[in-house]
């Protein structure tokens, strides 16, 4: 039996055990893997991740932080005071890249009513240190990002660091939901998502320090101006909020940076009709996603985003829509609540499970999967299911390259992972901590190092480069027998030259125009 430990609580958890492939869908899911329950009895359960050594960190809505000792103690680490109405509360961790030096963590939480938070200044995204006794320093939290509304439910949570060395933020709209599907009858009711002086409905984008890259594609614009309440149309114009990305969503509750594209992949929760997945390809920075304008594929006219806000082109729609319906032709049924996921090219996987999104739906219950076009832009085909009865929150890779989820329902953690993974397969070399940088294999090949430092990674036999999209710990080299899409063939993202392009010909359009 396995403790949790806490200066207040102490729980009885159930031993790490094998599920009897109960959760996985039939056929070849539950011919192939095997499920693990990690830890059970977590009160509301909102994330998980790992330290670079493999320790697992798992957070709470009640603010808890929890830490996964080697002996399979979970102690808490430490809590924040936050604010738990409605889906409130502590919503990510993200460890740092550089956690080896500075033994940072990253967070997302709904800060509790203080001297300096309120409805207007509610959420927040921040830095603290893990001592090395595994308790929070809390007098070294430092604020990278605030000033997100939450007056109500919608309040994202989203967080990812890209291979460019930048942290991505999803931020939710606030709430006031529209009580009709978006049609040119029913006007919005709320513009949050379409303003562009407030960080509510978007994906911001900063550095690890809080800083606004200079490549934003806002930065030093002149833009639409929010009112007093998310119900007043925005008439006038300010300066925009720098540390936007993108923007027009709802409730983008989970998102996933690509570490072979760049492409940033986002579960955006429906309202009425639709849930979606989007994804910001670099000509697509600096656009408007839809909402509330539209919602899947469907809604007002996609010139309609151009006409509110002057900026960002006409609506973008999603790569995957799925009706809250059971069945509407050539559309997905049965949605209710989307979670974002990711993509596996782990080779440890079966064939026919690699190079797919995973993703996930809360109330549904359900993850499931979808193949990937060439390029990695799009979605093909119908989801297919992958695991029933998950209630899935959050889920992330292991850097075991297992399929981890979070079941909020059931505060427990579970690990997915193939039952007999193929005995000739190695993953890509892993790397170093940093920023964005390369570094040199052996043999003279580049291994390029997605969260940045020195590679040690070595040559892969399918002909590109050793690479590791997360982690922070310096690896060994390795050969890669599998053959990843989208990527060059020294082995760089594609995203860093076409996306600075792509950014710097947009701003030069709409200062010229």
């Amino acid at each position: 039996m396995r403790q949790f430990l806490s200066p207040t609580l102490t729980l009885v958890l159930f031993a790490s055990t094998t599920i009897a492939r109960a959760d996985l869908a039939p056929g070849s899911p539950s011919e192939n893997f095997e499920e693990t329950e990690l830890a059970s009895g977590l009160p509301s359960p909102t994330s998980v991740t790992f330290l670079p050594d493999g320790t697992m960190l798992a957070t709470g809505k009640g603010g808890q932080l929890w830490l996964q000792a080697p002996d399979d103690t979970l102690t808490t680490a430490g809590s924040f005071n936050v604010d738990t109405e409605s889906e409130k509360g502590l919503l990510n961790v993200l460890v740092h890249p550089e956690f080896d030096t500075n033994r940072l963590l990253i967070v997302y939480y709904s800060a509790a009513d203080s001297a300096d938070v309120d409805d207007n200044n509610r959420h927040r995204v921040t830095t603290i240190a893990l001592r090395s006794d595994g308790q929070l320093d809390m007098a070294s939290e430092t604020i990278l990002l605030d000033g997100l509304r939450g007056p109500a439910n919608h309040d994202g949570g989203a967080l990812a660091i890209g291979p460019d060395g930048f942290l991505y933020v999803g931020a939710g709209d606030t709430g006031a939901n529209n009580r009709s599907r978006p049609e040119d009858e029913n006007p919005p009711t709320n513009y949050f998502p379409t303003c562009l002086t407030n960080g509510n409905g978007k994906i911001l984008r900063i550095a690890l320090d809080g800083s606004i890259p200079d490549n934003n594609p806002l930065v030093g614009e002149t833009v639409t101006a929010c009112g007093n309440s998310a119900g007043e149309q925005p008439s006038t114009t300010a300066m925009a909020r720098e540390d936007i990305f993108a923007w027009g969503f709802r409730n983008p509750w989970r998102l996933w940076v690509d570490p072979l594209t760049g492409n940033v992949w986002v579960g955006d929760v429906g309202n009425i009709a639709y849930e979606e997945i989007n994804v910001i390809t670099p000509e697509l920075v600096g656009s408007n996603f839809g909402w509330p304008w539209r919602e899947g594929m469907f809604g007002h006219a996609p010139t309609q985003c151009e006409l509110a806000t002057s900026h960002g082109g006409d609506c973008v729609d999603p790569v995957y829509q799925c009706a809250r319906s059971e069945n509407e032709i050539g559309i997905d049924g049965g949605c209710q609540s989307i979670i974002g996921g990711l993509v596996i090219d782990s080779c440890e996987w079966p064939e026919e499970f690699r190079h797919r999104y995973y993703l996930g739906d809360n109330r549904l219950g359900e993850i499931g999967y979808l193949e990937l076009n060439a390029d990695r832009s799009r979605v093909v085909g119908r989801r297919q299911p992958f695991i029933v009865n998950a209630g899935p929150v959050h889920i992330t890779q292991g850097p075991d390259k297992a399929l981890y989820y979070v079941n909020y329902g059931r505060g427990a953690i579970y690990r997915v992972a193939p039952s007999s993974p193929p005995p000739s397969c190695t993953e890509p070399g892993t790397g170093g901590t940093g920023a964005g940088g390369t570094g040199t294999a052996s043999g003279g090949t580049t291994g390029t190092n997605n969260t940045g430092g020195t590679a040690s990674g070595g040559t892969a036999s399918g002909g590109i480069s050793g690479s590791d999209a997360g982690g922070g710990s310096t690896g060994d080299g390795a050969s890669c027998a599998c053959e990843l899409p989208g990527r060059k063939s020294d082995g760089q993202p594609l995203l860093t030259l076409v996306a600075l392009m792509s950014v710097s010909m947009r701003r030069f359009r709409r200062r010229n125009r």
